[in-house]
């Protein structure tokens, strides 16, 4: 939905109606419910979400290290004009935050679409400022602990995406939760 006033990415849940919500690992001793919920305003697209995770794990530091989704984090894939069919093209954007507040941008790469590259996409040299903000209800990678999960806010400037907001705008979103608690949970990709 729109929203009146910009929103304050501040890692506090107030002003958010979080309604949707998946299962992840339904029906396993790992089963947790993520909520969410997007809003819009004229310079940002907002995403908040609150994930239960009873071990916050962070496994990669550093901002813009291709590997952060090997930490607890959110994937937010942006497909600008919403025209790409199996692989990311020139205007597709895969913004990654982890629970520590790192970030990495994702960007679909000319050069690598020519050379076939089953995931064409580069992170380096992207650029982009974004706004994240994450509150744990935790602590990361202490195994002595029982943690509750986490709240997060994204915000993404429009103009950093090519995107003048207004209704009827099409673009395709994708979220994804990283749930990572040991690297032994990483599945490989399967080979061709």
């Amino acid at each position: 939905p729109h929203s009146p006033t910009t929103i304050k990415v501040d890692g506090i849940a107030d002003g958010w109606s979080l309604t949707q919500s998946i299962k992840l690992n339904p029906g396993t001793a790992a089963e947790s419910t993520v909520k969410y919920g997007w809003q819009w305003d004229q310079d940002y697209l907002y995403l908040a979400a609150d994930v239960e995770d009873h071990f916050l794990a962070i496994n990669e530091l550093g901002n813009d290290n291709p590997k952060l989704y090997f930490n607890d984090a959110l994937e937010v894939y942006l497909d600008a004009k919403a025209d790409s069919k199996t692989s990311m093209d020139l205007n597709d954007y895969q913004f990654l935050v982890d629970i520590k507040g790192q970030k990495t941008v994702f960007k679909g790469n000319k050069w690598m679409m020519l050379d076939g590259a089953r995931v064409p996409k580069d992170y380096e040299g992207t650029n982009i400022v974004f706004n994240a903000m994450a509150a744990l209800r935790g602590t990361y990678n202490d195994s002595t602990d029982m943690d509750d999960g986490y709240f997060m806010e994204i915000a993404i400037p429009w103009s950093a995406v090519g995107i003048v907001p207004k209704e009827g705008t099409k673009l395709k979103m994708d979220l994804c939760f990283d749930d990572v608690d040991t690297l032994s949970n990483i599945r490989q990709w399967p080979l061709d």
